[in-house]
């Protein structure tokens, strides 16, 4: 709402100083008339109106429309992310934390806060405030026109050159509300009004200004607040004056003898409100005008041109988002099969390893469905059915969550996130909040409406009063792709969906609900795994996009996203780009490649994940890598081998140990994945590692070492990659 207020008030200031200096004192009655009514409702819908503008010189003509569309977070799914209405607004937002480049526990929150537990809830004063007013406003506004009405019913009234006539017992000066003029009873029978000034009400019924006082009049009461709209309604009605004597003079009247007529009666009699009348106060500027020269036509013209002209460039300047981040687009289609070996010596890395103890081996039933998430004190881990608490040493301290365990543990854990002070926030079927301990503290209802349709499953926290929530397009027509969430479960920002499919009925569908965030250079970057566009959350809350990934035919077609049932029909031809990890000069892409994966490499004696009876981990998944400098795109080299750990990502020619594949992105430039112990063991023993010819011989023995101080029953290992 701020952004609108700031938006349509800098319209209506603009406006009404274009109309001040260029046409207030110009005899343009009728075109003043129009450009100050227009002038409101221009400005009332101008912050409705964006035209996103890309300031870059890149050739993206082809994704114009991605970037268009993505633009436009917010205020009613159409404006700029602004604050809605919200039980619990946050009320401030501290500097940003600077990510640590060199240890791997570092907080992957962007935004760092003291918690907010305002005492007084001033946004929701103000909204009070502003109702309160308008209410006041309201019943004054009908006030006035049931007291114009009874005057007109208890009055005599008589037609005068067809017009109705209302005699008031009363001395008033004459005023005309609509299709009736009211005048002074014993005025009218006595012949003491002239013929001039009656013929000046009827001006302003034949020219309707009723109407337009009407409208200024409504739109004051909603937009109370703003003075701008005071100076806007005394030009309309000066206006009002001056049509109405150019109405009467142009009737053949005499210039002089009309102005006499004016000075002789205009008397001090207060007007009544909502009516077109005369007025002392006017007395003198309609004097002015009246004995003021014709203009030259041709400078008429010249203040019309220039004005409009000037109203153009108004419009352009509100309306234009121009925005300098370089949007990249990435082709993936033509580098599908540019397969290389791409080894971790490549990009100046460096690797660490980390056992954690007590894992109780529960954890590595599901290791490939693991989540994970790194503060500076703690390691969290969940596998769906319990969530443990680590150490920065590796050191299991507790349990925080274990299905079943209690009343608030029921569901299976969907996933697990830090957020500032070490809170935990868990996502079940209820969305719960933990503290470092395990001990439960509350759960979050983001469902106020209890739409028996909301679900959602990708989400994170930015900062101690927030969460970002993915709106999975169930219906094929959600209005909001993203919400951010108050800590009470209101909604406080929501982004516009620009994506529709024509789906018969809704649909529950995970992958409709998958999306992956992760945070670097202190923003939250956001990518649907079935959108093209990858985002981040700049410091006002806007979305905006940053990286387009173009993967031409082997795109997922909206047909078999609009299915029904959602059996997906066959997306193994198709690639999806399902996380993003990012360094200063690298951009790793976790790929789906499933049948696109060139035949030779696939793992002998190893089915493929629809295939039942065998393991699928790590057998469909391809590593891509963005050089951002000179960007060019290439996938990591699969290798056909049955070691789990040696089939995909980057070569590890630093110490022979497993390949690397990011599973979490621990800051701007760590990267850590997960394995058990067995599988580190296994491949330890192979002739993968044996064979390898490495840089450091020496840290492939410490590898070997490590693989022999380890069990393969109770510890899971995170190898940690840090780019240099």
């Amino acid at each position: 709402m701020t952004a609108y207020i700031i938006k349509s008030s800098l319209s209506l200031l603009l406006l009404f100083g274009l109309y001040w200096f260029m046409l207030r004192k110009a005899k343009l009655f009728v075109f003043n008339r129009f450009f100050l009514i227009f002038s409101i409702i221009f400005s009332l819908t101008i912050p409705f109106i964006v035209i996103p503008v890309n300031m870059q010189n890149d050739q993206l003509g082809n994704n114009i429309t991605t970037i268009l569309n993505n633009n436009f977070p917010a205020f009613y799914h159409y404006q700029n992310a602004v604050p809605n209405n919200s039980n619990q607004p946050y009320t401030e937002i501290a500097a940003p934390i600077t990510a640590s480049t060199t240890t791997p526990t570092t907080t992957s929150n962007p935004i760092s806060t003291k918690r907010l537990t305002p005492e007084i809830n001033f946004f929701k004063i103000l909204s009070i405030l502003y109702i309160l007013v308008v209410i006041l406003l309201l019943i004054r506004f009908v006030k006035n026109i049931f007291f114009i009405l009874r005057k007109l019913l208890l009055s005599e009234k008589v037609v005068y050159s067809g017009y109705r006539i209302a005699l008031l017992d009363h001395q008033i000066n004459p005023y005309c509300f609509f299709n009736t003029i009211f005048v002074y009873k014993h005025d009218y029978l006595n012949n003491k009004l002239a013929k001039e000034l009656l013929a000046h009400e009827f001006e302003h019924i034949k020219q309707s200004h009723s109407i337009d006082i009407i409208f200024v009049e409504l739109v004051q009461i909603i937009y109370w607040f703003n003075p701008i709209l005071v100076f806007y309604d005394r030009a309309v009605r000066v206006n009002h004056e001056y049509l109405a004597d150019n109405g009467v003079i142009k009737a053949s009247f005499d210039i002089k003898r009309y102005a006499e007529n004016l000075i002789n009666f205009i008397s001090s009699n207060r007007n009544i409100p909502l009516t077109s009348g005369f007025n002392q106060s006017l007395t003198r500027k309609r004097l002015l005008m009246l004995t003021k020269a014709d203009p030259n036509k041709l400078v008429d013209r010249l203040r019309i041109f220039i004005t409009i002209n000037l109203v153009v460039f108004s419009f352009l300047f509100l309306c234009f988002n121009p925005s300098n981040t370089k949007i990249n687009n990435i082709d993936l289609e033509s580098n599908i099969g540019n397969f290389k070996a791409i080894t971790l010596s490549q990009i100046n890395a460096e690797i660490n390893y980390l056992p954690l103890t007590g894992s109780k081996v529960s954890l590595m039933n599901r290791i490939e469905s693991m989540d994970m998430d790194v503060s500076s004190d703690f390691i969290l881990i969940n596998d769906y059915r319990q969530c443990l608490l680590y150490d920065k040493k590796g050191n299991q301290i507790a349990k925080i969550y274990q299905q079943g365990r209690s009343e608030n543990e029921k569901g299976i854990l969907l996933k697990s996130r830090f957020g500032p002070h070490n809170i935990i926030y868990i996502k079940s079927y209820d969305f719960m909040e933990f503290d470092y301990t395990g001990k439960y503290l509350k759960t979050i209802d983001f469902n106020k409406n209890k739409d028996p349709n909301f679900y959602f499953s990708s989400w994170t926290p930015i900062n101690d009063s927030l969460i970002f929530v993915q709106i999975p397009n169930s219906s094929g027509h959600e209005m909001s792709k993203v919400t951010i969430f108050n800590l009470n479960g209101y909604p406080v920002y929501k982004y516009r969906n620009y994506k529709t499919l024509n789906r018969p009925r809704g649909i529950i569908s995970s992958i409709d609900a998958e999306a992956n965030f992760n945070v670097y250079n202190n923003h939250v970057y956001f990518k649907e795994r079935l959108n093209d566009t990858m985002f981040y959350l700049n410091p006002t809350f806007k979305l905006v996009p940053e990286l387009v990934f173009n993967l031409g035919k082997h795109s997922e077609p909206d047909s078999l996203r609009e299915m029904f049932p959602p059996g997906r029909g066959n997306p193994l031809g198709y690639v999806y780009v399902d996380n993003s990890f990012q360094s200063k000069d690298y951009l790793m892409l976790d790929c789906f490649f499933s049948h696109n994966i060139p035949a030779p490499e696939k793992v002998p004696g190893l089915k493929q994940w629809w295939e039942e009876g065998k393991p699928w981990y790590n057998t469909t998944r391809v590593l891509g890598l963005y050089n951002k400098s000179i960007k060019t795109l290439s996938f990591s080299k699969l290798t056909s081998t049955a070691n789990t750990l040696f089939t995909t990502g980057l070569y590890n020619d630093i110490d022979a140990g497993p390949r690397f594949y990011p599973f979490k992105q621990v800051n701007d430039s760590t990267f850590v994945m997960w394995m058990t112990a067995s599988s580190f063991k296994d491949h330890i023993a192979s002739d993968d590692f044996k064979n390898n010819n490495v840089k450091f011989p020496d840290r492939k023995k410490s590898v070997e070492e490590l693989a022999n101080k380890i069990t393969d029953l109770d510890e899971l290992i995170l190898m940690y990659l840090t780019i240099k």
